[in-house]
């Protein structure tokens, strides 16, 4: 009765997990198609970058409205947090509208607050969303880790290779 019981309590959870609008698995394999779009945007959305609120020390953004992604994705890795972890959390966070974009930049409801925007608002793909995740989860945090450990060489090295970009005029 108890294994019947615990069966019905996990399908039940698996099925509210799915409904509730939160991606798969973030699958992100392109580190420069992801540091571009933390640092350009979608050129077709009249939207503040990533990089314009976010500090990011290997995308050379230093935003002061959003968490800062080294500081915050460093100390998770340093804890050994997996890489695939962070990426999981960093998709699911451009999934959550929280308060509308316009409502949050126009102080319309009269509350000072700010919101990140959604990744339908900005306009980006599955795949576009995941690059981006998978970027900020490899490249976050660097200078928090033990700077001789061959993980850590291997993704200063990735990061690092990676082409610059010119920051956005919508910054």
């Amino acid at each position: 009765m108890r294994l019947a019981l615990a069966l019905v309590v996990l399908v039940a959870a698996l099925v509210i997990a799915g409904c509730g609008g939160s991606p798969a698995v973030s699958s992100g394999e392109n580190l420069a198609a992801g540091k571009e779009l933390f640092i350009v945007g979608n050129p077709e959305r009249p939207l503040p970058t990533c990089g314009a609120c976010h500090v990011l020390d290997t995308a050379n953004t230093v935003g002061v409205i959003g968490p800062n992604l080294d500081s915050a994705f460093g100390h998770t890795k340093a804890q050994g947090f997996k890489l695939s972890t962070i990426e999981q959390v960093v998709r699911e966070q451009m999934e959550i509208p929280g308060v509308p974009t316009y409502v949050a930049l126009n102080n319309v409801d009269g509350s000072s607050r700010i919101a990140m925007p959604s990744r339908d608002e900005y306009g980006f793909t599955d795949t576009q969303a995941n690059d981006i995740a998978f970027f900020i989860a490899t490249c976050s945090g660097l200078t928090f880790l033990d700077q001789n450990a061959p993980e850590t060489q291997a993704a200063i090295g990735l990061c690092s290779g990676l082409p610059d970009v010119p920051p956005s005029s919508k910054d």
